[in-house]
């Protein structure tokens, strides 16, 4: 059963970067899906695309560091050969009000408390890049739009957006990633966690950006309580077993 990705996988060992400047570009790896979305407006008119979700590799001052879109509007494919100039935003610059990230720009509060929600899904969706589970990766970052974007600014999920956490994870038991996303939120999200050990928030720096992006700053171990999704997907597959036979 493909449920408990491997909780150890290589990552340059790199201190939590101060804000600043950098130069980025897409190295060429990464592992994620795409997905389809389709929606009607209020004239009654389809509107459909497509986008990608996953994990992706950037050279960041020529360092490599793991990272996952905040936003659904590129493909990695399109950003190859190119390089920006961007800045990351640390947890405690964010906290103090600091501005430059989309959520801020959005204006939905304060930026660090939605990067915090988030954190939880992009570090467990991490875990999709080695050994490679494009699905795992693809769903993983879709929850992190959700959390970011789209429940704040409508109030409810975006279900245009969650083609990949839709699709079952687990033949014997029928579970999606989207029932794993709905148990935890049921759950709550800490809203003040603190993940300056390990994540910052590159931004979109000067426009040549394809993208926002949460970038992995540092390597294990972290907190127990952030492996949630790997630890209790087993308990969670198992219920759903249950649940299918009752």
């Amino acid at each position: 059963m493909k449920i408990i990705q491997s909780l150890l996988f290589t990552i340059v060992l790199l201190s939590v970067a101060p804000v600043g400047a950098v130069t980025v570009s897409l190295t060429g790896n990464w592992v994620g899906l795409e997905g389809s979305w389709s929606l009607t407006d209020s004239a009654g008119h389809t509107h459909e695309g497509t986008y990608w979700g996953g994990v992706v590799e950037l050279d960041i001052d020529g360092k490599q560091y793991m990272a996952m879109p905040t936003l659904p509007n590129w493909s990695p494919t399109d950003a190859m050969g190119i390089s920006w100039e961007a800045d990351l935003y640390t947890h405690d610059y964010l906290l103090a009000g600091g501005s430059g990230t989309v959520v801020g720009d959005y204006g939905f509060g304060n930026p660090a408390e939605f990067y915090a929600r988030a954190s939880l899904f992009f570090v467990n969706g991490l875990l999709g890049y080695d050994p490679p589970d494009p699905l795992w990766a693809a769903s993983f970052d879709e929850m992190i739009w959700q959390t970011l974007f789209y429940v704040p600014a409508q109030g409810t999920e975006n279900e245009d957006f969650f083609d990949n956490a839709n699709t079952i994870y687990d033949v014997g038991s029928g579970l999606t990633l989207r029932d794993v996303y709905n148990d935890t939120i049921a759950g709550g999200l800490d809203s003040n966690y603190d993940y300056s050990g390990f994540m910052s928030v590159l931004g979109w720096g000067d426009g040549a950006a394809p993208n926002e992006f949460l970038v992995f700053m540092s390597p294990v171990p972290i907190s127990p309580a952030l492996w949630l999704f790997a630890s209790g997907l087993i308990g969670l597959a198992a219920a759903f077993r249950k649940r299918k036979t009752s």
